[in-house]
């Protein structure tokens, strides 16, 4: 699912992608949540801010209902970032999110 190589530079958060990858390719569904919140807390420094939405941008794009809610309410807060992907992926987040809960 996701092309861990893309993440080796950032060597911190490497582990996770390639743990991610893996539990979506066995289909261990239940377990992403806990990864994802590990890479919430990346979030916050802006070295990591991009490549982790982008992360929850893929998984969204796929299941939106494995990201715990504090993912969707921290990627409002991205909505008025400068930065373009940041603000583009934010928007595929919530943007999956609400139609999962509307339709």
């Amino acid at each position: 699912m996701f092309q861990a190589q893309e993440f080796k530079k950032f060597e911190e958060i490497y582990p996770l992608v390639v743990d991610l990858d893996s539990l979506w390719e066995t289909s261990q569904f239940k377990k992403i949540p806990k990864i994802l919140e590990k890479l919430l807390g990346y979030g916050s420094d802006m070295k990591f801010r991009v490549p982790v939405c982008y992360i929850f941008s893929i998984i969204a794009e796929h299941d939106s209902s494995l990201l715990p809610h504090k993912i969707i309410k921290k990627c409002k807060g991205w909505l008025t970032s400068n930065n373009e992907s940041l603000r583009l992926n934010s928007i595929v987040i919530i943007g999956s999110y609400l139609v999962k809960e509307k339709f």
